[in-house]
């Protein structure tokens, strides 16, 4: 789960406001599927998962509204990505692979690390690419377009897509 793991941390503060990296059961569930070592996160290191998830919706925004990020913008998350890696040549299903990991000394090191090269990867492999923010201004969630023709609007088009639809709709009837 860990190529769509920024999403949920960027996502991880809902629309209303709700922190889900303070609740605990979520916070367990969600590092064990991003992969990551077992952990109960410190006051520290939840702020620390903050300003990286402020700076990865930001980075967000920027690629959703169809720009390229500015070499500022780069280079804040090129200095979150860069770090020594471990590569290890393995194998899996008769092909090989070199799975790179990040070299951290604590967990919080790892997790950041993790996270954000998780972002990375995702504008890597898709050219535009597919990283959007839901078009519900009360929203804003943050998505993968796998659409074939990435024209989807809505993080969940039977929710606020459909409440969109709904809108318009009314809006017709009674103009």
């Amino acid at each position: 789960m860990l190529d769509r793991a920024a999403l949920e941390l960027i996502n991880s503060l809902t629309p209303d406001g709700e922190d889900l990296l303070r609740d605990r059961a979520w916070a367990a569930e969600t590092f064990r599927r991003w992969e990551l070592e077992p952990h109960e996160p410190t006051e520290a290191e939840l702020a620390e998962l903050g300003e990286l998830r402020s700076m990865l919706s930001r980075l967000a925004k920027t690629v959703s509204a169809g720009r390229l990020l500015s070499k500022a913008q780069l280079a804040e998350l090129n200095a979150v990505i860069s770090a020594p890696v471990r590569a290890e040549l393995r194998v899996l299903d008769g092909a090989y692979f070199v799975e790179m990991t990040p070299e951290a000394g604590t967990w919080i090191e790892a997790a950041v690390r993790e996270l954000a090269g998780s972002f990375s990867s995702m504008l890597r492999h898709s050219h535009p690419p597919r990283l959007r923010l839901c078009s519900n201004e009360a929203c804003r969630t943050a998505y993968y377009d796998e659409s074939r023709n990435r024209t989807r609007r809505w993080c969940d088009p039977s929710g606020c897509g459909n409440r969109a639809r709904v809108r318009r709709h009314r809006a017709r009837r009674t103009a």
